[in-house]
């Protein structure tokens, strides 16, 4: 027996088998918890991406949620009661239009997602918006919701949006110009050198467009570069061969403004990828790179045909400002000479002689209006320190008469965040100088060349009253939303307003 037993003991046939199938055993579990993790990664990529991609499907239901308001499509703006993309009208009820947000890569269309939107007046002109959106798909097993909400204003165009603002008399002298902000012509366009316009330093107004009722003409060897949206009433004529287009160019083709039988290119680089125009072809020999041509586009909205705001003195407009009347500029020359370390107020000259006022290192206390009936020239850069409490003064230029001329002379400047320029002529502006305008320049007629640059600032609303805009802007309006709000489906399924 003990023989027995001493030789189970020793006997180690099969240890081989048992570690095998142990470490096999460890293997394949390892493997296992490997495979796990790596689908579970691969889970969580997925959701993570179609998580963003829901977020920016949600909020292209709300950005055309705000193009529908603005243009009051199907009566979006007006209606009083929530509406949205459905299929039996006004919402809550009924089924819901899901809307599909398709990108093309390469022409090839790509799905991204679908969306769902809903909007509710909440008062005159303000609206709520809520957008919905699924990615891949809302029927997707591993499908992802996101809901964006906003609030949203409509405000009416008028007031001083533009960076630079030119009436009937168009834009001709666009030499050496860069623009942060938007540009806006009544008339043609011609630049024979170089311009740029750019979007607007931050948080302030403008995307850098250009808007031209009329024709936009580049002559042979300008520099031309605008950041956004390119919008001509009537056609183009671009004879550069570096002009470079940031996005989509939208021609009109209106034959009744242009003096072109259609729009040509000579070799344009279009950076947002479409070039659309109402014409059925571009002209012959037309080179606008790997951009997409879109010919006997309908879709375009028009470009509006806008005056320049009227201006009229009335006392009554400004009060708590003190008011100075003066017979002629020499009368002015003494009151600054006097009171160069306090300027503020109001000052109205009654006769303008084309001579010049000189602000160079004054300082300006307050808001300061200059009013003149007639041609001068206005120079100088006001002393920095300016503005005490913090805010820049508006200093307001205005060459009332329409037979005059306003011209930028010598070192005319602005002072970012201390003193800011709304530079107004009624007839022609013009320059013979550098100059850099923080604010804004509105004319009839535009010939500023000599490298002028404008950022767009708004004036101070207690010192434009004076003028009043184009009533044909009273039906158009331009949306501000106001705090993009990312939020999970955690409250009312859209379901609960109709069903998809």
């Amino acid at each position: 027996m003990r023989n027995l037993i001493h030789q189970l003991r020793s006997n180690e046939d099969g240890i081989g088998i048992i570690t095998a199938l142990s470490v096999s055993f460890i293997v394949f579990a390892l493997g296992a918890t490997w495979y796990s993790l790596a689908v579970h990664e691969l889970d969580e990529v997925s959701f993570d991406r179609n998580r963003t991609q829901a977020l920016n499907v949600a909020e292209a239901g709300a950005k055309e949620a705000m193009a529908l308001l603005t243009y009051d499509v199907d009566s979006w703006r007006t209606d009083a009661q929530s509406v949205g993309f459905a299929s039996s009208g006004i919402l809550p009820g009924g089924v819901c239009d899901v809307q599909t947000l398709e990108t093309v890569n390469e022409g090839v269309v790509e799905g991204q997602g679908e969306y769902w939107v809903a909007v509710t007046k909440v008062d005159n002109l303000k609206y709520h918006v809520e957008s919905w959106g699924w990615a891949p798909s809302r029927t997707s097993a591993k499908g992802v919701a996101k809901k964006v909400l906003l609030d949203v204003e409509l405000v009416p165009l008028g007031g001083f949006t533009n960076a630079l603002f030119a009436a009937k008399g168009g834009i001709v002298g666009a030499n050496f110009k860069t623009i942060y902000g938007d540009a806006y012509s009544g008339e043609d366009v011609t630049i024979s050198s170089s311009t740029n316009i750019y979007k607007n330093d931050d948080p302030y107004r403008g995307q850098g467009t250009l808007s031209v009722y009329g024709d936009l003409t580049i002559a042979n060897g300008s520099n031309v570069f605008v950041q956004s949206d390119v919008n001509v009433q009537g056609r183009v004529n671009d004879l550069s061969a570096s002009t470079v287009y940031g996005s989509t160019v939208q021609i009109r083709s209106d034959s009744t403004i242009s003096s072109y039988l259609s729009s040509y290119f000579k070799k344009a680089t279009v950076l947002g990828g479409e070039v659309k125009i109402a014409d059925p072809a571009l002209k012959a020999g037309s080179n606008i790179g790997g951009a997409t041509l879109i010919p006997n586009a309908n879709d375009m909205q028009p470009v509006p045909d806008v005056s320049l705001p009227a201006f009229t003195f009335n006392a009554a407009d400004y009060p708590g400002y003190t008011i100075t009347y003066y017979a002629n500029l020499t009368a002015l020359r003494a009151y600054v000479a006097a009171n160069g370390n306090n300027l503020k107020g109001v000052h109205v000259v009654a006769a303008g002689d084309g001579s010049v006022v000189n602000f160079h290192q004054n300082t300006f206390t307050d808001n300061f209006v200059l009013i003149v009936d007639g041609s001068f020239e206005i120079r100088g850069t006001p002393k920095k320190g300016s503005t005490p409490t913090g805010d820049p003064a508006s200093v307001i230029i205005v060459m009332k008469n329409a037979a005059g001329t306003l011209t930028l002379g010598q070192n005319f400047q602005s002072v970012p965040g201390e003193v800011h320029h709304l530079v107004f002529s009624n007839g022609i502006v013009t320059s013979t100088n550098q100059s850099v305008i923080y604010g804004a320049l509105y004319g009839y007629k535009d010939q500023t060349g000599n490298r002028l640059e404008i950022h767009f600032r708004p004036p101070s609303e207690g010192v434009i009253q004076g003028f009043e805009f184009d009533p044909a802007l009273a039906d158009s309006f331009i949306p501000e939303p106001g705090d993009w709000r990312d939020v999970s489906p955690n409250s009312e399924p859209v379901t609960a307003y109709c069903t998809p």
